[in-house]
């Protein structure tokens, strides 16, 4: 990274645990996993905290001085 590069980070809830994300796993007509292609891609790491009855998303980003992923 840069001297002026920053990270930035991102957490989205989830009130159903049931179900984990799975990167790519939608199916035709499906809008699951689809979001997940698109973190992977930009995100510097990504990971799913759980907890009793929800989940989170987390992911981190290396932007440049002009807010874009470096």
């Amino acid at each position: 990274m840069g001297k002026s590069d920053v990270d930035r980070g991102t957490e989205v809830d989830d009130v159903s645990s049931r179900t984990l994300p799975a990167l790519g796993s939608s199916s035709a007509g499906s809008f699951r996993g689809r979001g997940l292609v698109l973190v992977e891609q930009v995100a510097r790491r990504w990971g799913v905290l759980t907890a009793a009855n929800r989940k989170t998303v987390c992911a981190e980003f290396s932007l440049d001085a002009a807010g874009h992923s470096a």
